[in-house]
């Protein structure tokens, strides 16, 4: 069975991440929600807290795909963990997949995953996605 990890941001876009999460549960892929902190509570951008199933440093695994919701402040939070963005590089070097939702994608230009790829985004982040973050 696959495994997905599903980070979380503290200011992540609820229904990016709920949405993905639930959705993936339901067809029974073993989906995990990492904690971009050590804190398992992560408060979402309209107030709503879940709880991670893994703080950052135990996700020590490669997963077969890690998605990124997006949301304002939790885009902001990835664009500023750069031990994020070389888990990103080691899970492509690896062969895996990466996804990311709305804002997100500005996370992956920053980590330099984006170069030569196309992506899409939320309209006003396109300069970000070719400036590199």
């Amino acid at each position: 069975m696959p495994l997905v990890h599903l980070y979380v941001a503290e200011g992540f876009e609820e229904v990016e991440m709920i949405t993905v999460a639930d959705i993936l549960r339901r067809a029974e892929v073993n989906i995990q929600l990492v904690s971009l902190s050590e804190s398992l509570l992560v408060s979402g951008a309209h107030a709503i807290t879940v709880q991670a199933d893994l703080p950052f440093s135990a996700a020590t695994a490669l997963a077969d795909a890690i998605v990124l919701p997006g949301g304002g402040p939790g885009t902001q939070n990835m664009l500023a963990c750069p031990p994020l963005h070389q888990r990103l590089h080691a899970h492509l070097a690896a062969g895996k997949h990466v996804a990311a939702i709305c804002a997100a994608p500005m996370v992956l230009a920053k980590a330099g995953i984006l170069k030569g790829r196309k992506a899409c985004c939320f309209p006003g982040c396109e300069a970000k996605l070719t400036e590199g973050g």
